[in-house]
């Protein structure tokens, strides 16, 4: 990953300790650009459906108004992916599963050891990272598709030389429909207005 990439990621910290909140902002702005914060999960839900570009949210579990678990399944309805670790001074067995349900990527027990949540961080950082690799990599293929499928005729024909596919162009050259292809023969694509440069070639 290079510094570009991880200038552009936006953390969420949902904190009810002032202290804590201002150790964690402090340390993970010296990595990252956009760090936002919340006091309880009522403010950090407001934070992060007025923040479309959040990346990761790092959330207490037992905070006033409302908790971190809560706080979770709002934001699970309407994003299921968004990495999400819960820190918590006490491990209740039944709110972790429960927050596993939610599709939570971690937890980390207070006091929280600074060096983990960076790897933590690091680790989804590096995930989202390889994501927008093969997101871009897909772009690319679907963008080098489109302009062979502009540029080149092609056609699919079994050995009897039964068609059954033919992109938009040769669609076009040849003067058939879409609709027409399960009943064409390779003779048949020899259409009378097919350009005689084609048939030659």
């Amino acid at each position: 990953m290079n510094g570009d990439f991880l200038s552009k990621i936006t953390i969420l910290i949902v904190e009810d300790s002032a202290t804590d909140r201002k150790i964690l902002v402090d340390v993970l702005k010296n990595y990252f650009q956009n760090v936002l914060e919340a006091s309880d999960g009522e403010e950090g839900y407001k934070v992060y459906k007025e923040n479309s570009d959040i990346d990761i949210i790092i959330s207490d579990l037992n905070m006033p108004k409302l908790s971190g678990i809560n706080f979770l399944k709002l934001v699970r309805t309407s994003d299921m992916n968004i990495p999400f670790i819960v820190t918590t001074g006490k491990i209740d067995p039944e709110v972790m599963l429960e927050a596993i349900d939610l599709n939570v990527n971690s937890y980390i027990k207070k006091p929280i050891d600074l060096r983990v949540l960076l790897q933590k961080i690091d680790f989804l950082c590096e995930k989202k990272y390889l994501q927008n690799g093969l997101e871009n990599k897909r772009k690319e293929i679907e963008h080098l598709l489109e302009a062979v499928d502009v540029a080149a005729l092609i056609f699919r024909m079994d050995e009897k030389g039964d068609i059954s596919y033919m992109n938009g162009s040769m669609l076009e050259v040849s003067g058939y429909e879409e609709a027409e292809i399960g009943t064409l023969n390779f003779n048949d694509i020899i259409h009378p207005d097919i350009p005689r440069k084609y048939i030659d070639s």
